[in-house]
């Protein structure tokens, strides 16, 4: 069914397995994955948010295939929530999994209760970021701002 599809993300069960494996290249700097499009429900609207994230890391000597990090975003996005309680979600999920606080997630999104209700202004986004440990420092925090940028 459609909600099935929808809303997978709130069945456990659905979360992709993910393996860990060793860092063989001592690479200890950050890693960003960007530009994973993905689309969520407001849990406040319950209107489409069309998103985009970007996602990085500094590995604690474990890495994850950089091919799961859309699944994760994915799966997260599709639980109904608000888009600061969906950034802090993804960050923990990544830490967990990557047994490291040095994550940082940027979500900027299109939310239609803004385009289509309320003010009707299609280009108007909304930036939530997550910034923990390490990535939170000022010289690291300005490299990742760097990254963020297109």
């Amino acid at each position: 069914m459609y909600k099935d599809e929808i809303f997978y993300g709130i069945k456990p069960r659905n979360m992709l397995k993910i393996a860990l494996f060793d860092v063989k290249y001592q690479y200890n700097q950050i890693l960003a994955e960007k530009n994973t499009a993905f689309y969520s429900n407001c849990d406040y609207h319950l209107v489409t948010i069309m998103d985009k994230a970007v996602v990085s890391c500094v590995s604690s000597g474990k890495v994850i295939g950089l091919s799961k990090i859309n699944p994760i975003v994915h799966y997260k996005a599709t639980i109904s929530l608000v888009q600061e309680r969906l950034t802090n979600q993804i960050a923990n999920k990544l830490q967990t999994i990557l047994s490291t606080e040095d994550v940082a997630v940027n979500i900027d999104a299109k939310k239609r209760c803004v385009s289509s209700g309320g003010i009707r202004d299609g280009t108007m986004a909304t930036v939530t970021s997550f910034f923990e440990d390490s990535l939170s420092r000022p010289r690291k925090f300005t490299e990742l701002q760097n990254y963020l940028k297109d």
